[in-house]
Formats: C-alpha cells, sequence, structure tokens
C-alpha cells in the first residue's frame, strides 16, 4: 500500500467514534467481551464507529484492607533517626573534648 493510501486511512480511523466495551479481567467477561463486539458490529446502526475491548481488575484483598495504626509512623522513625544522630554528634563531641 502507498504511503498516501496508508495516511487516507490512519485518518478514517481516527475520525471514528470510539465506543469501548468494558467488562472486568476475567474468562467469563473475555468472552462475554467478545461476543458483545460482535453484536455490535453486526449491527449497521455501528458502522461508523470503532469498537474496543477495556478491562479493569476487580478489587482484591490489597485493595480491601487499610494500613494499621499499630507501630510507628514514618514521622516517628524520622524523628527517631534525628534523635539518635544527635545523640551520636553530642557522645563524639565528649569524646572528642576528652580526649587528650
Amino acid at each position: 500500500m502507498t504511503r498516501h493510501l496508508k495516511e487516507i486511512n490512519r485518518k478514517s480511523r481516527t475520525k471514528k467514534e470510539i465506543i469501548p466495551v468494558i467488562t472486568f479481567y476475567d474468562h467469563f467477561h473475555s468472552r462475554l467481551n467478545r461476543r458483545w463486539i460482535k453484536l455490535i458490529r453486526s449491527n449497521s446502526v455501528f458502522n461508523d464507529v470503532r469498537v474496543i475491548t477495556a478491562y479493569k481488575r476487580h478489587k482484591n484483598l490489597k485493595d480491601l484492607l487499610v494500613q494499621g495504626r499499630f507501630g510507628s509512623t514514618p514521622n516517628e522513625k524520622q524523628q527517631a533517626e534525628e534523635d539518635n544522630t544527635e545523640a551520636m554528634l553530642d557522645a563524639l563531641i565528649y569524646v572528642h573534648t576528652r580526649s587528650p
């Protein structure tokens, strides 16, 4: 195909309205998705539209759980590290001033 025809073909595809068929990402819904698209494409009303497949994922255990309030928070950890650093500097200064 020549470059000019490819360009015309690309432009005609981009002007079509897009209809996404959105289902969950699993075996049943992917089969349902394919059949639904087949029905849409067989209808002459949808000749000027582009049908695309889109998937969404199911909620999993990680999505449902929340972070607990046990243990230290990042701010508490940072404060503890700063306190440790300050204590180590104080110890070094003490040792340095005491050494002969």
